[in-house]
């Protein structure tokens, strides 16, 4: 399941771990490129329901790297751990979209690619990467849980009626 440089990480020894200890009792951090999460699920056919929605439980922040999404061996998807609010860490879930009944094999990958975090953040955030470069050196990823929800179901509700 996990191959690569991963990390059980503690909130003794890990400040995002100590941070969100309360929401993230289990927090694992790839450390390097090609450190790489493989799930195998079966989503089960209910009726009424075209199928699961997948997104695991994670970190955004000036640390994040860029993770890339293979789903049945498709086309991947790159997709940073950083967005333009990240001068700091915060909670996140990564999308791993819908998924029709059946079994599914999802690899999860952190990548080589090193994010222009600069460029990614709000312009009037940008300063904060040259008075503080070594909160955005790192190049990680911060997973936590697998969350599954029901996905659109195939029938439409009928408006209450008043």
């Amino acid at each position: 399941m996990l191959r690569g440089d991963w990390r059980a990480v503690k909130p003794a020894d890990d400040p995002q771990a100590r941070a969100f200890a309360q929401r993230m009792p289990v927090l694992w951090k790839a450390e390097k490129p090609g450190a790489s999460l493989t799930l195998r699920v079966t989503v089960p056919r209910t009726p009424g329901v075209t199928g699961r929605r997948l997104a695991v439980y994670d970190l955004l922040g000036p640390g994040g790297g860029v993770v890339q999404v293979r789903i049945d061996g498709g086309p991947p998807r790159n997709i940073p751990r950083i967005d333009a609010y990240c001068t700091s860490w915060r909670l996140a879930t990564l999308s791993l979209g819908d998924l029709a009944p059946g079994d599914h094999e999802i690899e999860i990958t952190l990548t080589e690619e090193t994010p222009d975090k600069k460029k990614i953040l709000f312009e009037k955030n940008r300063g904060d990467v040259e008075q503080h470069p070594d909160k955005y050196a790192p190049h990680v990823w911060y997973a936590s849980a697998l969350l599954e929800f029901a996905a659109q179901s195939k029938q439409e509700k009928e408006p209450a009626t008043p």
